[in-house]
């Protein structure tokens, strides 16, 4: 085997070291990988945003030592969030999350490892379809539908569905 390769010993359930080798050559692994390490970025960046809105001053919050980042690091992350420009940026794009019609119950989880989630629960552990997995993402027993729209979206796939579904069996029928 060429290429990198990443050996990790993951603690498993039966309180037991297991190894565990990752091969970074193989496309879907290092795209997996970088989703990972993006959202865990995302994560810690918007952790240290609220340590820096947390204080009362630039100047407070310029002297706020991060154990994890170097002074000229923490500061370079102030002058970002103190600058117009991002202010702007961060202004606009929070108009436009609220345009959004439709919102899901999955949070920060991605949706590629929710559906593997999801399957893992089947007893046939297969991964649902998108219209079911669409469903699970919208609807929670307890609170409803997330929208209207999200609703609506989920009645049009079911719809389109079968009606494809009945298009397939008439073409069948005429064979």
């Amino acid at each position: 085997m060429k290429g990198i390769l990443i050996v990790l010993y993951v603690f498993s359930k039966t309180n037991n070291y297991e190894r565990f080798e990752i091969n970074l050559d193989e496309h879907y692994v290092k795209d997996s990988c970088e989703d990972i390490l993006k959202n865990r970025s995302r994560q810690w960046h918007y952790k240290l945003k609220q340590l820096f809105e947390s204080a009362r001053s630039e100047e407070e919050a310029r002297k706020i030592e991060v154990p994890e980042l170097t002074p000229e690091n923490w500061n370079r992350l102030c002058d970002m969030w103190i600058d117009p420009k991002h202010k702007k940026r961060c202004d606009i794009n929070k108009v436009n999350r609220t345009k959004l019609k439709s919102n899901h119950f999955m949070g920060s989880k991605a949706f590629v490892a929710a559906c593997a989630e999801l399957g893992e629960n089947e007893p046939e552990k297969v991964e649902p379809n998108r219209i079911e997995f669409y469903k699970h993402t919208h609807y929670k027993s307890k609170k409803g539908w997330s929208s209207l729209e999200a609703e609506i979206h989920y009645v049009r796939m079911v719809i389109q569905r079968v009606c494809s579904i009945n298009v397939l069996l008439k073409l069948c029928l005429l064979l």
